[in-house]
């Protein structure tokens, strides 16, 4: 579902990054894209919008933070640290992120928000 909106040489650009890659790394980051191993996402830094961290629970029980990704096409990704809450590496995908988007919106506000609605409603 993520993907859709990306054709064969992206794919292929995506699947040469991961040849690559050490096996063991999750989340790649390459000139145009980040791939998400574990999620099967792939994410053109060009789409991405806003970024903000998320705490996530389930059934009332803290799992931890990552960090969410918002893009001009209204999919949301999920990119999470390899280890839990590791402030070091959710800082680190966040500034290889803003290398290439040093102008995307940053943080969850009502602000934020209204902004990526009015970014995206076209």
């Amino acid at each position: 579902r993520e993907c859709r909106d990306y054709g064969e040489e992206e794919f292929a650009e995506a699947a040469h990054m991961m040849d690559e890659a050490d096996p063991k790394q999750e989340l790649i980051f390459g000139d145009r894209y980040i791939v998400n191993r574990n999620r099967g996402a792939l994410v053109r830094y060009d789409d991405i919008l806003w970024i903000h961290l998320v705490q996530t629970y389930m059934n009332g029980v803290y799992l931890g933070k990552l960090v969410g990704i918002h893009t001009r096409n209204r999919n949301y990704y999920k990119l999470a640290p390899k280890r839990k809450d590791s402030e070091e590496e959710l800082r680190e995908i966040q500034d290889r992120i803003l290398e290439k988007r040093p102008d995307i919106l940053i943080g969850y506000t009502k602000e934020n928000q209204k902004e990526y609605d009015s970014l995206t409603r076209s």
